[in-house]
């Protein structure tokens, strides 16, 4: 009984934080009276995805594979060749799994400054 007692406290000051915080962000101006208090506004919508654009250094690589089974998304792919080639740009999510594990140091991910900057 006495564990339980810290955590009903704790799970009461976490209601209240989070009801200041909900009526917080209620009074947050939005827009351009945001600008004029130099608040930030207050978001809406949702985020914008962010693009990535996997790029391989065909001179640097042996073609070992490895940032082809790595890649959760399966954005890298192989050619005729067996060496690897970027299949599906718009599904890479930036996680540099391939980047941090190519042993060659063959490939990089550089983020997307516009929405047709596609490889």
């Amino acid at each position: 009984m006495l564990a339980q007692k810290p955590i009903i406290m704790l799970n009461n000051q976490f209601l209240k934080i989070h009801e200041m915080v909900s009526r917080m962000d209620a009074q947050r101006p939005s827009g351009a009276d945001a600008k004029k208090d130099g608040l930030p506004p207050a978001r809406k919508g949702k985020k914008s995805k962010v693009h990535y654009n996997p790029v391989i250094f065909h001179a640097w690589c042996k073609s070992c594979g490895i940032c082809i089974e790595f890649c959760p998304k399966k954005v890298i792919g192989k050619d005729d060749m067996g060496a690897p080639l970027v299949e599906r740009p718009d599904d890479c999510i930036g996680c540099r799994f391939c980047e941090l594990h190519c042993p060659d140091f063959a490939i990089t991910i550089k983020e997307r400054k516009g929405e047709g900057d596609a490889l």
